[in-house]
């Protein structure tokens, strides 16, 4: 049928741009059938409070917001989507020049306050007041000398060059780049301990961004610090916490450290989400507390991870993988501390190497463990082929207490846990339906309530598979 207007047409239908009646679509799950209008007063549904003129359907509706009227997206929702609905932004650019969008944590999807959002790109300037894009300021260094003690954010674009390093000292804001690709920070010169340092009471929260230098990336000393999709890539240690502070990794990358990729004295580590790879040693942490989740640890020459002291570790859903040479002489892990609730369940531990010397009687590539029974819940880990001397025998997949009945152990060359590719690069120790009954659907429910290492939700079957991959045929 044509028509003149919404009111021509039946009760279910409305009048669109080219004066014919359709259906009335739904907008939003959270309001009412779609409301016919002419124009925005003719919406009275609080959920919908903008009439569609665009040329896009549904044309002559109620919606939440069009491109030319996105006065109701705000808060955690400020962006009008194509369905004329509002949700949170998903990149920087949504959130205009001025302004960064919080893509974790409780603000996720939030543009950040003009107001209190401070710029620094590679075209920048060394004289600008860093507060806007197009005032931006060309270092770290110099947005510190106008950057408020705490509440600000910081934008940053490009390959920014830092003159020495970056003294940060009990200042808190957040640093957000676009992508490690596209925005890097390294050190003209090497002064202090590395690109970045942390002192006092700041505490910088590092976001989509890369940081390299022949040395040392980031020094942290008693603050807290959180790196989410940033990628180090140090010569020497790529991130050194020697007195204390809480240091969290989500979506991390670190590589290239030709010492340790992390060395933590005191404090927290909680690592998830992250890559470990191709540094001297993982981790090492003294007499501080550890979490790993959902991690990938592989190429480190000397070991993946390394606990001492009075703290605790809490690993799990993690591939430790290929560490070690023939001729280091540190197994893949080596835990060994005096702290309670110590914690190793459902990790892949497969084909890490070491050989052995008067100097180190260790006697496992994968895991030596000292910790007492009493302090550790371990189990359902899945171990493969780790070397020692040269020769992978079953009763060396482990020394010490870490590794225990409920765990599975094998060593034989042929692939008979049919991972997807153990033999060539790129290397891949996920399950596949053609995995034996001793690695899948045995470890009963306790893993339910878990996310393996892809994060999918375990168990996906009757029960729980062994190691860092829950099957999901």
């Amino acid at each position: 049928a044509t028509c003149a207007a919404p009111t021509a047409c039946p009760s279910d239908q409305t009048c669109n741009s080219a004066g014919v009646c359709e259906a009335k679509p739904i907008v939003d799950a959270g309001v009412d059938a779609a409301q016919g209008c002419m124009k925005d007063a003719d919406c009275t549904n609080v959920g919908a409070p903008v009439c569609n003129n665009t040329a896009q359907n549904p044309v002559g509706v109620c919606v939440q917001c069009t491109p030319s009227n996105d006065s109701a997206c705000n808060g955690g929702t400020p962006v009008c989507g194509a369905d004329f609905a509002c949700h949170g932004c998903t990149t920087h650019a949504e959130c205009g020049d001025d302004s960064a969008c919080v893509m974790t944590g409780p603000m996720a999807g939030s543009c950040t306050d003009p107001s209190t959002t401070f710029h620094v790109n590679a075209t920048g300037s060394v004289t600008a007041d860093c507060t806007t894009a197009a005032t931006a300021c060309n270092t770290i260094t110099r947005v510190l000398q106008v950057l408020p003690a705490a509440g600000a954010s910081v934008l940053a674009s490009g390959a920014i060059n830092e003159p020495g390093e970056v003294v940060i000292d009990s200042v808190s804001f957040a640093l957000y780049g676009s992508g490690a690709a596209t925005t890097s920070f390294k050190r003209a010169m090497r002064t202090g301990f590395g690109v970045f340092s942390l002192l006092g009471t700041a505490q910088v929260d590092f976001y989509d961004l890369a940081i390299t230098d022949s040395a040392r990336c980031l020094s942290i000393r008693n603050t807290a610090t959180t790196l989410t999709r940033t990628t180090f890539v140090c010569g020497d240690i790529s991130v050194e916490s020697p007195s204390g502070g809480d240091l969290t990794l989500s979506h991390a990358t670190i590589s290239g450290a030709n010492s340790e990729a992390i060395a933590k004295v005191g404090g927290k580590v909680l690592i998830a989400d992250s890559t470990i790879a191709n540094n001297g040693l993982g981790i090492r942490v003294t007499g501080g507390s550890l979490g790993v989740a959902r991690s990938t640890f592989t190429g480190n020459r000397f070991g993946a991870i390394t606990i001492t002291g009075n703290g605790s570790f809490d690993i799990q859903n993690s591939l430790i993988v290929r560490n070690g040479s023939a001729s280091g002489t540190v197994p893949a892990m080596t835990l060994a501390t005096t702290g309670p609730n110590n914690k190793l369940l459902f990790n892949t531990i497969a084909e890490n190497v070491m050989t052995t010397s008067m100097f180190s009687p260790r006697t496992s590539a994968a895991v030596v463990c000292t910790v007492s029974a009493g302090n550790l819940t371990e189990g359902y880990n899945l171990l493969y082929r780790n070397v020692r001397d040269g020769v992978a025998l079953l009763s060396e997949q482990q020394q010490g207490t870490c590794i225990g009945a409920t765990s599975y152990a094998n060593v034989d060359a042929l692939n008979p846990l049919q991972f997807v590719n153990p033999t060539t690069a790129p290397y891949d120790y996920h399950l596949t339906a053609g995995s034996p009954t001793t690695v899948l659907n045995v470890a009963g429910a306790n893993c339910a309530g878990m996310v393996d290492f892809d994060g999918q939700m375990r168990p996906s079957g009757g029960a729980c598979d062994l190691g860092a991959d829950e099957l999901h045929p």
